[in-house]
């Protein structure tokens, strides 16, 4: 099985929270796991903005991205391009309204342009799940 994480996914492959062993069994599970580009910057963000709030220590936050650099070369990425991006500006264009948010409609469109008849998305975050599957997207969790 082809799995695509959002970020909001993959956080929690490093930072535990609640959905996290749920999430690292069916993880277990996939032969390739696709992450878009913007994942990187996603992912640091919402360590910082842990430190920021003191849930984590900034050395610890420093210590998890180390973790995160090792194990980067077993995800296939999808990187940021025109297509992504003008993929991105239509679905703002059609869910904008909606309350898709800018880093999101990048996520959702890397999600469609990596998207095959055996990809599952995977997202904990609820109003983009509803504009995967509005976009014909499998999504579990």
């Amino acid at each position: 099985m082809t799995l695509y994480l959002d970020t909001s996914v993959l956080f929690k492959l490093y930072f535990e929270e609640d959905g996290t062993h749920e999430i690292e069994k069916t993880v277990q599970s996939a032969e390739t796991i696709l992450l878009s580009e913007i994942a990187n910057l996603e992912f640091r963000s919402a360590l910082f903005r842990r430190a920021r709030e003191k849930a984590i220590d900034q050395k610890t936050a420093l210590l998890i991205i180390d973790c995160f650099k090792k194990d980067k070369e077993q995800y296939l990425w999808i990187p940021l391009n025109s297509m992504i991006m003008n993929t991105a500006e239509k679905l703002l264009e059609k869910y904008g309204t909606f309350g898709l948010r800018t880093l999101d409609s990048i996520q959702l469109a890397s999600a469609l342009f990596a998207s095959s008849n055996d990809t599952v998305c995977l997202t904990t975050d609820e109003l983009l799940k509803k504009f995967m599957k509005e976009e014909n997207l499998i999504v579990q969790l």
